[in-house]
């Protein structure tokens, strides 16, 4: 016990704590912030919800009341449409409550529209707005509702206390809860190795097996809490700043491929918090077994970090270990939390049980062995090569003097080991994507020219075979003059739906075997005919095809068309797969999220080229990793200088001033910080480029056009509706993407820098650093959006700038490449010359304190010197 109270004491006194509390109150207050500024437009949104359905309905009664006109209606139509008419009774109170905000009245009329619903699914009835699975959980949540007497809730946006508590809860007792705790708790054993305190508690009265334990119970005691802290204030934010009362019973929707279950808020809640702490008992324990081996807590977090990311990876590819008795499956945590709950979920937090006390035995038993694949040597040769330089300028020497401390101590080259490492796993699952992107789409070109072959063609000749004979025999007739005409009227538009499936399955069929011949022409005219299909730009659309139109947006459908204009001609090989362009402007009006998503895996485009690899990197938000790595590692600046060794003290002994030390610093973080960097970005492309091909540089990306450079005289781009784009070759913006890329880390890099001169430890000014950029960051983009081209916090997400955008968002047209490097190139230095400013003011300070000190002396040896006569 007194053991377990010595070490919560220790992690009292880091005041690593505080971070913790920082991480929960600012993602709590963003992610009430977010949603709170989102309830404008919510009755507009939710009211949008209803249209489909109103307007499938509508077209339902008129298309059976044009057949009860026409005498062709049975008793089952004559039902269904009764049915109808009630159910567009229902609508109308149903859409009025909405339209008047009064969402504790919501439930009951969409429950009266459902249960009429279901009258018209007996009578033979469907509704595609609102059918299947999605329509079984409508209805069950409705009556939960309703049973509990619960208001209406926007679950996108919501602001109510529970529903608030569940989002941040998702995301802060998820894989990000877990990675903050192990960065800052993980390294509890290997901590007592690097500041060679472990031999002292070995040489107390205690075992190795109640110090381990004492050091796992105090880790699990700091993750409880943080539950707290989650729980306290993911209700303390919504409860005083929202008008929303607490309510636990709110329903929470658990769905399968097959099956669905819902549970109260509440259970939820503990659910969450069972697979969390499910996580944190193997992570920690795992950590415990590698500090057996190592002796620097970076290096532990690197092995570690490398350890989940292929245990996921593996585990993510073979559904077959996807089970409770699978460490590495408890990380999964959407897939576990939204999946349907089973009769074996007991089994998750039994088998973390089991396994972190596998991983606890085996940290007390194993010998502490130091693996020489992680340690360094401590013996060096002063000099590269044995002798010293007699002239050398300051700046030179510490910049020598810093990168010879960097490669000693290591760090710097596990982090490229490890974004090596990371790099290749990264590739081998672009491959894998893009290989099986390839093969399903050319799959499913395949089996429509089979369906067309075998079913529309066939059937259409058919039709018109028969419509032929009718026309014959009423010829025969005197009275088939009108019939005669009728059946005449129909056959140009038959013949032109046969000529269409025709052109379709020809252009198909082209596609395939000029993909296989590499004609990649064939390839995208066949796409463009597609396109155009959905454009409106055939009037023969024929039996089975459906107009996404109103889903998709005008814009998408332009955007798509006249990226195959760009691609004919230019012998671009095509990237797969989908034939639409994912973008912005794209209409959110699928009949459900499942659509969506669904729509959204067929167009995602992959290619394991070494460019478009590249352009993955950037598009995925995975540049994040590199940059955090680097600025980790080389952003200690004085700051690593500080602490229990304080070699500080020795570097004010040389004859360097602060302000060229902290010059050195700066210029030494840069030079390595850049080289790294492109040295990484040309491994991938030459990766890409061994494995696959170097890619195409003229491949188009879509780039937006802000409204104000749309309404400008001069505007060149294209335009759908008022908005406006155009197209920039691939390599083109990757070189913008690595240049804005290269301006962000600089400016981060000397950020950092300048921090350390006020700061005492690395990890501190490493996450002060990164605060003050998310703070930035959302300052720029959801407050000082007029201002925001000139921040250099805005221009972090690089993608989205060097595509347009941010600046077609905000509607600033100079919110672009150039600018953004103008104002991180200027905040750099501006930056920079503050640090050498204030090193300059110390070290005259420091001068000045020290004359005078000297001069004291000098008076009080002369005061009390005898006097001789």
């Amino acid at each position: 016990m007194k053991l377990y109270i010595f070490e919560l004491k220790k992690i009292i006194k880091q005041k690593k704590a505080i971070w913790l509390l920082l991480l929960v109150v600012l993602s709590t207050a963003f992610i009430f912030q977010q949603n709170a500024a989102m309830q404008e437009g919510k009755m507009e949104r939710v009211y949008e919800q209803t249209e489909a359905i109103n307007g499938e309905v509508g077209r339902s009664i008129e298309r059976l009341s044009e057949d009860q006109m026409d005498g062709l209606l049975d008793d089952a139509g004559l039902a269904q449409l009764g049915v109808l008419k009630e159910m567009r009774s229902a609508l109308y109170p149903w859409r009025d409550v909405i339209y008047q905000a009064k969402w504790e009245e919501v439930p009951l009329h969409e429950g009266e529209f459902l249960a009429l619903l279901q009258q018209y699914n007996e009578s033979g009835g469907e509704l595609s707005a609102l059918t299947g699975m999605e329509k079984e959980i409508a209805i069950a949540k409705n009556a939960w509702l309703i049973e509990h007497e619960l208001a209406y809730e926007e679950e996108a946006f919501p602001v109510s206390p529970h529903l608030v508590l569940i989002e941040s809860a998702l995301f802060l007792l998820g894989l990000v809860g877990v990675a903050v705790l192990l960065l800052l708790f993980g390294g509890t054993l290997t901590s007592e190795k690097e500041n060679n305190t472990w031999l002292t508690l070995k040489t107390q009265p205690t075992s190795k097996r109640q110090i381990v334990l004492a050091k796992f119970v105090s880790v699990l005691t700091v993750a409880m809490l943080y539950v707290l802290l989650v729980i306290g204030i993911g209700l303390l934010v919504p409860l005083v700043f929202g008008d929303h009362a607490l309510s636990l019973q709110y329903p929470q929707v658990l769905a399968g491929d097959e099956a669905f279950a819902i549970l109260s808020s509440f259970s939820f809640l503990l659910r969450v918090l069972a697979v969390f702490f499910a996580a944190v008992l193997v992570v920690f324990s795992l950590a415990l077994v590698v500090s057996v081996w190592l002796k620097n807590t970076f290096t532990l977090n690197i092995v570690l970090f490398f350890i989940m990311l292929a245990g996921l990876t593996v585990t993510q590819s073979m559904p077959v270990l996807q089970t409770a008795f699978n460490p590495f499956h408890l990380f999964q945590f959407q897939q576990i939390l939204e999946g349907v709950l089973q009769t074996t979920d007991w089994l998750y937090l039994s088998s973390a049980i089991l396994w972190s006390g596998v991983f606890l035995t085996l940290s007390i038993k194993l010998p502490e062995k130091e693996s020489s694949a992680f340690q360094r040597s401590t013996t060096h040769n002063p000099f590269g090569r044995g002798g010293t330089r007699a002239r050398s300028a300051a700046l030179t020497s510490v910049l020598l003097f810093e990168w010879r401390k960097l490669r000693r101590k290591g760090m710097f080259q596990k982090v490229m080991i490890l974004l090596v490492l990371f790099t290749g796993m990264g590739y081998w699952g672009i491959s894998q994507l893009a290989d099986q992107k390839e093969e399903a789409y050319l799959e499913g070109i395949q089996q429509m020219i089979f369906a067309l072959e075998n079913h529309d063609i066939p059937y259409m000749e058919q039709t018109i075979a028969s419509v032929k004979e009718v026309e014959q025999q009423a010829s025969e007739k005197e009275e088939g003059e009108l019939a005669i005409g009728d059946s005449y009227s129909q056959i140009p538009r038959l013949e032109g739906t046969l000529n269409f499936f025709t052109d379709q399955k020809n252009k198909a069929a082209n596609a395939i075997a000029g993909y296989r011949e590499g004609n990649w022409d064939a390839f995208h005219e066949y796409q463009f005919f597609v396109n155009q299909i959905h454009d409106n730009e055939w009037e023969h659309i024929g039996v089975g095809n459906i107009n996404e139109l109103p889903v998709m947006g005008q814009f998408t459908i332009d955007a798509s068309l006249a990226e195959k204009e760009w691609l004919l001609g230019r012998g671009i090989q095509p990237v797969f797969s989908g034939e639409f362009l994912q973008t912005m402007h794209t209409v959110d009006g699928w009949p459900s999220e499942k659509y969506r998503l669904e729509w959204e895996e067929e167009n995602q485009k992959i290619d394991a080229s070494g460019l478009y690899s590249l352009f993955l990197f950037f598009e995925n938000y995975v540049y994040v990793v590199p940059l955090a790595l680097l600025l980790f590692v080389l952003a200690g600046g004085f700051a690593a200088e500080r602490g229990k060794k304080r070699t500080l003290d020795f570097l004010q002994t040389q004859p360097l001033t602060a302000r060229t030390i902290f010059i050195g610093k700066t210029l030494h973080s840069i030079l390595v910080a850049t080289i790294s960097s492109i040295s990484l970005f040309g491994l991938l492309v030459l990766v890409g480029t061994l494995f696959n091909r170097f890619g195409d540089w003229q491949y188009p990306v879509l780039y937006y056009d802000a409204e104000s450079a749309v309404l400008a005289a001069d505007y060149a781009g294209m335009l759908s509706g008022e908005l406006g784009f155009h197209f920039i070759p691939l390599g083109t913006y990757l070189v913008n993407n690595t240049i804005l890329f290269l301006f962000v880390l600089l400016f981060f890099l000397v950020l950092a820098n300048f921090l350390s001169l006020f700061l005492k430890n690395t990890f501190t000014s490493f996450a002060l650093t990164m605060l003050i950029g998310v703070g930035g960051f959302v300052l720029s983009n959801y407050y000082l959006t007029g201002m925001a081209q000139w921040s250099p916090f805005t221009y972090l997400q690089i993608h989205k700038v060097a595509n347009g955008e941010m600046g077609t968002l905000m509607n600033l047209q100079h919110l672009n490449v150039m600018t953004g490097s103008l104002v991180l190139s200027g905040s750099t230095l501006l930056l920079l010359l503050l640090g050498i400013l204030l090193t300059s003011f110390k070290a005259q300070n420091s001068v000045g304190s020290q004359k005078k000190t000297d001069a004291e002396h000098v008076d009080k040896s002369l005061e009390t010197k005898p006097y001789v006569k």
